[in-house]
């Protein structure tokens, strides 16, 4: 057992202070050890003031007298209040344990979320009612969320809504069922594409000023100055009835120029039209049964037609394949044009004959220039399946 004497000390009879001289009891001795006075008795130290005063238990009951000799030393008080502190901490370590060891955090509050910052009290997540959370700003729920959605301040409610939020369905112009979200009243206030200036895709009826068709949809899109902007803007139409359109407008230079028909999904024939840089064209597969006629309307009134058979398949056929120059205006012309020459192939062309389905000569091919329209005659004995090309 360790004993403490360092210098001397005074006690007054009657006292419970003791004055020391000489010592250095702050940091050495602690309340809960005890105290051998000069007579010899042992009284508890309630308290060590400092490094040259103690405060006993009880009053010294001595005689009074200075420059006496002393003694303190340890009890096992020490090991009860280390029991008692330990299980203090152990209690509050468990739930600890119990709680966020667990991934459990308290409800929290909009002023003091469950889960917050140390420096930022104010801000973090918490728990609004049952199944439902919330984000935190300044001691604001900006975003709620629950098993039905998300709602709040942080959660962009209408295309109108430019700050950087959450994206709801239909705020940002994004395509819903019913349609209902995309209409273009909702950005411009007025049944207007002409007025447009938000990107995103929009429906128009056939009411909407400046729409190229009776309904369909436009997919708006601002060129410089962000999403919502005056500027440069394209728009490109999804026609209902099946023709795809353009048009460009710079704010600083005017309006809109016209709408320009980029492709046509309308079948010519069976063929598809597309335009590039207002030229059409125009290519796609068309069945022709033997002794069969099949018509079809090229994109433009001549060109030249690219005529493969079997093109698709392993073994196209070179004989029954042809490249043609047409006419199909005012001045009817079917001719073969580059290498290709009705030598050696099993393909005719005219621009005097409308072909019936037996026109032709038996075993070949015939392509007709007529008003408006190529029409091509199967003899050659089976069915034949053409890509047509019109350039």
């Amino acid at each position: 057992m360790a004993l403490y004497s360092t210098g001397t000390v005074t006690v007054t009879n009657g006292s419970t202070t003791v004055q020391g001289s000489g010592t250095a009891w702050f940091g050495a001795l602690q309340a809960g050890w005890m105290f051998i006075g000069p007579d010899g008795r042992t009284i508890g130290i309630a308290d060590v003031v400092d490094n040259d005063t103690l405060t006993l238990t009880k009053p010294y009951l001595g005689s009074s007298a200075s420059g006496q000799q002393y003694e303190c030393f340890p009890t096992m008080s020490l090991a009860g209040d280390l029991a008692t502190a330990f299980q203090g901490i152990s209690a509050d370590f468990q739930g600890m344990i119990d709680g966020v060891g667990e991934g459990k955090f308290p409800d929290g509050s909009a002023a003091v979320p469950g889960v917050r910052f140390e420096s930022d009290t104010d801000t973090g997540v918490r728990r609004v009612s049952s199944n439902k959370g919330a984000l935190v700003a300044g001691g604001n729920d900006v975003l709620t969320f629950a098993s039905s959605g998300i709602s709040g301040t942080g959660v962009q409610t209408n295309g109108a809504d430019a700050a950087a939020k959450v994206l709801k369905a239909g705020a940002a112009n994004l395509l819903l069922d019913d349609g209902t979200a995309l209409t273009v009243e909702n950005a411009t206030g007025t049944n207007s594409l002409d007025a447009l200036r938000k990107s995103g895709f929009w429906r128009y009826l056939s009411d909407t000023v400046g729409a190229p068709s009776s309904t369909g949809l436009a997919l708006h899109l601002c060129r410089l100055g962000g999403i919502e902007s005056a500027g440069r803007h394209i728009q490109i139409a999804f026609s209902h009835s099946g023709p795809i359109y353009h048009r460009y407008m710079n704010d600083s230079a005017g309006g809109w120029s016209g709408w320009s028909s980029v492709l046509s999904s309308d079948l010519i024939g069976q063929l598809p039209e597309l335009r590039l840089n207002g030229s059409a064209i125009g290519g796609g597969m068309i069945a022709v049964a033997n002794d069969g006629v099949a018509t079809i309307t090229p994109p433009r009134k001549g060109g030249f037609l690219l005529l493969t058979d079997g093109g698709a398949s392993d073994y196209p056929q070179q004989r029954t394949s042809a490249f043609i120059y047409f006419d199909v205006g005012n001045s009817l012309v079917a001719e073969m044009s580059g290498g290709f020459t009705t030598t050696g192939l099993d393909v005719d062309v005219t621009h005097t004959v409308d072909p019936t389905g037996t026109s032709g000569t038996a075993g070949r091919v015939l392509v007709a220039a007529v008003a408006n329209a190529i029409k091509i005659e199967n003899r050659s004995g089976s069915t034949k399946t053409f890509n047509a090309t019109f350039l």
